[in-house]
């Protein structure tokens, strides 16, 4: 459990393109076993805000990209209880509007989801 004893809990979303070929990810700077690495685009979930309201907000903070149909996935929760992790997916040639770096330096690219980057996490 967290410090106060809670769960914490996250989001991460793939946006792919509408004929599902390419998916927007995210080079990570952070945290340390996830730096260089693409992932999906997600964050922490505020109190109060229910997990599909805080993928759109995570990914238009993250890739500004807003406005996407948020479709859930899966959840993955730690064994200890520690954290969740509830996954999404949306579809929309909007990914291809993302800028080359997020708000905090973190790459972002559409990659082809038939040869995804050998450092994707999995």
């Amino acid at each position: 459990m967290s410090a106060g004893g809670e769960r914490r809990d996250y989001v991460a979303g793939f946006a792919f393109s509408a004929d599902r070929a390419r998916v927007l990810l995210v080079r990570k700077l952070k945290p340390d076993w996830q730096r260089g690495r693409w992932n999906g685009i997600g964050g922490k979930i505020e109190p109060g805000e229910d997990a599909r309201r805080a993928m759109a907000r995570e990914f238009g903070e993250e890739a500004g990209i807003y406005g996407l149909d948020w479709r859930a996935l899966a959840i993955l929760t730690h064994r200890s209880g520690l954290w969740r992790v509830k996954f999404y997916f949306a579809f929309g040639d909007i990914i291809d509007d993302a800028p080359g770096f997020n708000d905090v330096g973190e790459a972002l690219g559409t990659h082809a989801v038939a040869s995804l980057p050998r450092n994707v996490i999995a």
